[in-house]
């Protein structure tokens, strides 16, 4: 098809293709995918990417996104009107960095670790407002 961008289907990552782009939040699926199961939502209106398949949720950061978060952070000030910012070369150790805190435990007495936090605070809106429509209870 020349001069026609075909986008690869979200739904079965790479086998078949799609002709319409989904808008943020809508499944995006080839034509041998629909009414196949394969629901997949994508989500790509913040710096954080969210795809939602059948079995897992895959979040996306591109690293140009991780240092743009750092250059906004109302913290990167040091009180004298200077803002830091990552030197040239030192991108991939600055996400390294990253990843290393969020795989760390948030403190010392805890078995979390510091990237489970914003999950745990989902956890917690769902079992104090939404449980009904969400979870369902049962006697262990």
């Amino acid at each position: 098809m020349r001069g026609r961008k075909m986008k690869v289907c979200v739904a079965c990552n790479g086998s078949g293709y799609y002709d319409n782009i989904g808008k943020n939040g809508k499944s995006v699926k080839c034509e041998s995918c629909e009414g196949s199961g394969k629901e997949r939502l994508e989500f790509k209106e913040q710096v954080l990417e969210f795809k939602i398949t059948d079995e897992s949720l895959i979040m996306k950061m591109s690293l140009e996104s991780l240092e743009f978060l750092f250059n906004a952070s109302p913290d990167n000030f040091n009180g004298k009107s200077q803002l830091a910012k990552i030197k040239d070369g030192k991108h991939q150790e600055f996400a390294e960095f990253v990843v290393r805190f969020l795989m760390d435990y948030k403190d010392a007495d805890s078995s979390n670790v510091n990237w489970s936090v914003p999950f745990e605070r989902a956890f917690q809106e769902i079992l104090e407002g939404a449980e009904d429509e969400i979870v369902d209870y049962f006697n262990y």
